[in-house]
């Protein structure tokens, strides 16, 4: 057959030392569904974002490292079933109706840019508007949200969403018909409530406690990540945020101050020094979320399948093959926490 003519041209080539360069790459065809890309799990229809609703995002993958971050790549890049934890979420931010994204990225920066590029399904590539920022192996979250200011307008609304998360798309969907209004002092955050037995959480998550005296407005009067214990806590942040221009001035203030790292957390508290809080909290309301922050969390959403992310039915066993690692490689895991 060809490749056999092909392979035994290389050789004699070779023989005769003719043969400059040239590789063959293998690879497993990609299965259509419809004439779509079968490497995401395919998502519940929702209604078409209303005209007023957040359509941009900001993707940052340039925190601090954390457990799942080697030298062979940021925990962002492991991939889940057939897909990266990246791409995933740009797919549910895709379903979700947002339009635009800019991808900080920090550490690997440029493997995380290469992997969405070649990995991220063909239908959602072409539809969202991807733009990237590389801002080095030594920049932290905060400092680099300063440098998205330029890629938005003082008018502009928009989703921050950890890279190293994935959502409900409907959860991405209550964010971004928040009623956040463009020029006003305030924020968003989408709160987890039922924390009690979560797998794995790490001990830097933001840890919030609520004021319920309006229950169509519920609002933080404090946010942390250190000085509360979970205990004391009403909720956990869920790694997803509705902010406006003012976000820039908040990171501001803090980056002109003595702190030399600060984080999300430290700039959302900038909200909750008025009187009422101006940091409005959405509750998740039961609907799936998922932050792969240790190796716990990652073992525990293998085992559970997390089925009801807003797959549809004849997707719900996506994570049946479990993750794999930068190289492709299984990553074995044994079961963690409740099911």
């Amino acid at each position: 057959n060809k490749m056999a003519d092909g392979l035994q041209e290389w050789v004699t080539q070779a023989e005769q030392k003719t043969l400059v360069w040239g590789y063959f790459r293998f690879c497993k065809p990609m299965l259509l569904r419809d004439g779509k890309d079968a490497s995401a799990p395919r998502y519940r229809a929702l209604p078409a974002l209303p005209p007023t609703a957040i359509k941009a995002a900001i993707v940052s993958a340039a925190g601090r490292l954390g457990e799942l971050d080697t030298r062979a790549g940021p925990g962002c890049l492991i991939s889940m079933g057939k897909l990266s934890i990246v791409a995933h979420l740009l797919v549910q931010l895709h379903s979700a109706g947002i339009e635009r994204v800019l991808v900080q990225c920090g550490y690997m920066g440029q493997k995380i840019e290469d992997s969405i590029r070649r990995t991220l399904p063909s239908e959602v590539y072409k539809k969202l508007e991807i733009q990237f920022m590389q801002l080095g192996n030594d920049c932290l979250h905060v400092n680099s949200l300063r440098q998205a200011k330029e890629f938005f307008k003082p008018d502009e609304r928009f989703l921050i969403c950890m890279a190293n998360h994935i959502f409900d798309p409907t959860l991405i969907q209550k964010m971004a018909c928040a009623p956040l209004q463009a020029g006003a002092e305030e924020a968003y955050a989408l709160v987890e409530t039922d924390f009690v037995g979560m797998v794995g959480v790490p001990a830097t998550i933001y840890k919030v406690r609520l004021h319920r005296q309006d229950l169509q407005d519920v609002r933080a009067v404090q946010i942390t990540t250190e000085l509360m214990a979970l205990d004391n806590a009403d909720g956990v942040c869920a790694g997803l945020f509705a902010c406006n221009y003012t976000v820039f001035d908040k990171v501001d203030a803090l980056a002109s101050g003595e702190a030399v790292y600060f984080t999300m957390a430290d700039v959302l508290a900038g909200y909750v020094t008025s009187f009422p809080s101006s940091l409005h909290c959405m509750t998740t309301d039961k609907k799936v979320w998922f932050a792969a922050e240790t190796k716990d969390t990652l073992a525990y959403a293998i085992s559970n399948g997390l089925r009801d992310i807003g797959i549809i039915s004849d997707d719900s066993k996506w994570l049946q093959d479990g993750a794999f690692d930068f190289e492709g490689k299984p990553i074995h895991t044994g079961p963690v926490g409740q099911a």
